[in-house]
């Protein structure tokens, strides 16, 4: 099934990422997940406020810690 992004919650797709990043880490050594993150992480946070600086930093994260930290940071944001 196709997934209708205009359907889903900012905090839905955050999780979705997450969730996706999750997956990677579990099939390919860190280095490999990362890199491949970082392109699906422009399509999930696209549109959302204040995305850009969160890709910035997306795509200068060293670990999967960062981007983590970085991804629960941004969700903590929307709860304020």
């Amino acid at each position: 099934p196709v997934i209708n992004d205009k359907n889903l919650s900012d905090t839905e797709k955050i999780n979705m990422l997450k969730k996706h990043f999750e997956l990677l880490l579990n099939d390919k050594n860190e280095k490999v997940a990362l890199l491949e993150i970082r392109s699906h992480a422009l399509w999930y946070l696209k549109g959302l406020e204040g995305s850009a600086k969160i890709k910035n930093l997306i795509c200068s994260s060293k670990s999967a810690g960062e981007i983590f930290n970085i991804l629960n940071e941004f969700l903590n944001s929307f709860k304020k």
